[in-house]
């Protein structure tokens, strides 16, 4: 895949990460402000998880800011804010907004997932030579 296709491709991911975080916000917010002198600390909970899952969808929907950062620290955010979500999910399992907190959680798992496997170098994303494309970049130079 073209280089420029893979970025639009993967910043339309995270502008959907973005959507589904700000439903997360949404949603809970409006209960929060609802049932203000009886809320407990799940609602608060929630709106933090969405809060993170909207800040790190937006640091990695920019490409020049994307570039900045390493799989493996965005694998493990990525890793965090998925077991938050899943935490999340558990808490308000009977309410009408969990949908959201179960895609978000799921996008935030793939996405874990996918930067491993890109710091990893494996599948497609092992580096090759430019020309003949038979030489592996990955490779450690010799000491």
């Amino acid at each position: 895949m073209e280089p420029k296709k893979a970025q639009y491709i993967l910043s339309a991911y995270h502008g959907f990460q973005m959507l589904v975080a700000a439903g997360i916000l949404i949603t809970y917010g409006l209960d929060v402000g609802t049932r203000q002198p009886y809320v407990d600390g799940r609602w608060y909970y929630a709106l933090m998880v969405g809060t993170v899952s909207f800040l790190s969808a937006a640091l990695l929907a920019v490409p020049p800011l994307r570039r900045g950062v390493t799989g493996e620290g965005t694998a493990a955010l990525c890793a965090v804010i998925a077991i938050l979500g899943w935490v999340l999910f558990g808490i308000f399992a009977a309410k009408p907004g969990v949908w959201l907190d179960m895609i978000n959680a799921i996008l935030h798992t793939l996405n874990s997932v996918g930067y491993q496997a890109r710091f990893m170098n494996c599948c497609c994303f092992a580096r090759r030579s430019q020309f003949t494309g038979r030489a592996d970049m990955n490779m450690e130079p010799y000491a």
